[in-house]
């Protein structure tokens, strides 16, 4: 009897083993994927970058245009770091007539790649580009897609190019095909590769395909 009850709790034991490393490995694949769809919106987030503030940007032709009072259908090509090509637009811009350093823009568009050259498209509904604090604004149902069915989204994002951080707010989720988090604000930081959620974050890790 005591021996059966020894061999009853060794197994248990055995099988309390299995399940906990069962877990450990979901949880570290679980974090490898997360690291996947995070790392994507990393490089969103530098072509976003560089396409403002690099080579021949938006700012660069907008400050050149300041003494007109509506520029539309503002379009501006470049090349980023990795030789990969890169458009953002706007079908108005609005230099403003107090402060020249600041430019508001309306239906921002914009078309860039990853490192690897896949493409990563951009929209926004409205957005201000502070020339001189190097730093940008978009509002109104922002939108980054790009493939592998990734998809970054916000109400609002605030950009600052010399601390390399994005700051999203409003109905804020990221979504790809290895899985999906959401919350009611985001701080993305390029410097130091860490990313922040709070309020009411959500995190789904989906499963492998077969």
């Amino acid at each position: 009897m005591a021996k059966d009850r020894a061999e009853l709790l060794t197994k248990a034991a055995a099988q309390d083993r299995m399940r906990s490393e069962d877990a450990r490995i979901r949880h570290e694949r679980g974090k490898r994927r997360m690291n996947i769809i995070l790392s994507l919106l990393f490089m969103g987030i530098v072509v976003l970058f560089v396409a403002f503030y690099e080579g021949r940007s938006l700012v660069d032709n907008i400050a050149s245009l300041m003494g007109r009072l509506t520029i539309e259908n503002a379009s501006y090509k470049g090349t980023d770091e990795n030789g990969n090509p890169y458009e953002i637009g706007a079908r108005y811009a609005y230099p403003d007539g107090v402060n020249p350093d600041l430019v508001d823009l309306e239906e921002v568009e914009g078309f860039f790649s990853t490192e690897d050259g896949a493409p990563l498209n951009l929209t926004a509904q409205s957005g201000t580009v502070y020339i001189k604090e190097r730093r940008f604004r978009l509002a109104g149902n922002i939108r980054l897609a790009g493939e592998r069915e990734f998809e970054a989204k916000a109400d609002r994002a605030n950009g600052n190019i010399n601390d390399e951080q994005l700051a999203m707010a409003g109905n804020v989720s990221i979504n790809h095909e290895l899985g999906f988090i959401s919350s009611d604000e985001a701080v993305i930081n390029k410097k130091s590769n860490q990313a922040t959620f709070k309020g009411n974050v959500r995190l789904i890790i989906k499963q492998e395909k077969k």
